[in-house]
């Protein structure tokens, strides 16, 4: 016989301790928040930090420590993708012939896996 109210229990402190998915194009680090577009089961550590518009697929995971920054475009990265401490992914702005910033979409693919500081 299973317990309903420890069930009830667990899926609530489950719910509280979802990470916060909100939109941002700041230039400040915003700490453990991912893309209005993430799914629900992407997991974002409250020490990473991401700056801009980055958009996970589902069953994401985001260690603390990393460093996800959208300067020059937005940052899409597929499902199943692993991002583990101190990796720096980075899109830069990008300056064409006649010296004007372009920004570009940077893709990532679906089950990758970016090893400690890479």
């Amino acid at each position: 016989m299973v317990d309903t109210s420890l069930n009830q229990s667990l899926n609530q402190s489950i719910d509280e301790s979802k990470p916060q998915v909100s939109r941002t194009g700041s230039k400040q680090p915003t700490v453990g928040s991912a893309s209005k577009s993430s799914k629900a089961t992407t997991v974002v550590c409250a020490r990473a930090e991401i700056q801009g518009n980055v958009i996970f697929g589902e069953g994401c995971i985001v260690h603390p420590m990393c460093n996800i920054v959208a300067e020059g475009g937005d940052i899409i990265i597929g499902d199943n993708t692993i991002i583990e401490e101190f990796v720096k992914i980075w899109n830069q702005p990008r300056k064409d012939k006649e010296g004007n910033i372009v920004k570009r979409t940077m893709r990532i693919g679906s089950y990758n896996i970016f090893e400690c500081g890479t």
